[in-house]
């Protein structure tokens, strides 16, 4: 092998390299916006039949206020 082939096939590795490393970025990324996604689905969903996390508790805080129950 002659210095210019070393010199190729080097190049064509970063090449590859980098192409790789743009593929397991998109792929993390994709993976990412799903679980925050998901996360945000069943924290703030506002279903009436299965509200979220927060949702729920924020419900649950404005009807503990609206009762009145300070004089008990």
């Amino acid at each position: 092998m002659n210095s210019d082939e070393v010199k190729t096939n080097r190049q064509s590795a970063c090449e590859n390299n980098r192409g790789q490393v743009a593929v397991e970025y998109v792929l993390l990324l994709a993976v990412g916006v799903f679980i925050w996604i998901t996360l945000v689905s069943q924290l703030v969903s506002r279903n009436p039949q299965k509200p979220g996390m927060v949702i729920n508790k924020w419900q649950q805080i404005l009807q503990f206020i609206g009762s009145d129950e300070i004089e008990k």
